[in-house]
């Protein structure tokens, strides 16, 4: 039985809207997603997870109520999990260190910059924070792969 679909409504800065806990991952986690409807393949870096949704740093914007198709990996090796998912909010976020989108620079160019003094280009200001909501929601064995401890 599938769930009455809701709206996406402006939430009140500072007003909890979840209904489930949130769970840190154990570990760096990547999710791949497709944006319907160009379903153009983009990898983004887990924040947390719930039962009915996930949170996700990417470096472009996307636009509340979109929708997603999620290919979340972990736990056993060669175990992913599937789920649609439409965006409910989108923030930004400041940058974090070895996201999946960062190009990393060669080990000798590095050196070579930092020893003649040429300066670096800067990384972006700030990302994105997307706030999903899957459909259908996680199973408890599918959030035990995936999760560790609550967020406090």
């Amino acid at each position: 039985m599938t769930q009455p679909e809701q709206p996406c409504r402006p939430r009140r800065s500072g007003v909890e809207g979840r209904t489930s806990t949130r769970f840190r991952c154990r570990e760096r986690l990547f999710v791949r997603f497709a944006v319907k409807p160009t379903f153009r393949n983009i990898v983004a870096l887990v924040h947390d997870v719930s039962v009915n949704g996930i949170g996700f740093l990417i470096d472009q914007p996307l636009e509340a109520g979109n929708l997603l198709v999620m290919q979340i990996r972990g736990g056993s090796q060669g175990l992913s999990t599937v789920r649609t998912a439409k965006v409910m909010h989108v923030r930004k976020h400041l940058p974090v260190p070895d996201a999946p989108w960062v190009k990393k620079k060669p080990f000798l160019k590095s050196l070579l910059t930092f020893f003649a003094g040429t300066e670096q280009q800067p990384g972006p200001e700030f990302i994105y924070l997307v706030g999903c909501r899957f459909s259908p929601p996680l199973s408890p064995e599918e959030m035990d792969r995936l999760c560790g401890t609550p967020v406090e």
